[in-house]
């Protein structure tokens, strides 16, 4: 993802919400250490893809993402996998 990201932002292609969140506010782009936090590695794939759909979910139920609200649909599995462990 981040190769993406970065490439994204070399060529100001705008298929990325992140490298258009640098660009529009005109940070930079450093290492990965400093502007991304790995939060799973993992293979190409789709187990991945759900990783990353999933992440992206619950950042934005916490209102903190980059992504167009309008590509965020409600899922009920999420939702089920966010509910806090009850005894």
């Amino acid at each position: 993802m981040f190769r993406e990201h970065k490439e994204a932002f070399k060529t100001a292609s705008r298929t990325s919400d992140f490298a258009k969140h640098l660009t529009d506010l005109a940070h930079s782009f450093g290492p990965i250490q400093n502007i991304m936090q790995v939060v799973k590695i993992h293979k190409k794939g789709l187990h991945l893809n759900n990783l990353e759909r999933f992440h992206i979910y619950t950042e934005h139920k916490n209102d903190n993402h980059l992504n167009d609200d309008t590509t965020i649909f409600p899922n009920k599995f999420f939702d089920t996998l966010m509910r806090p462990n009850r005894p």
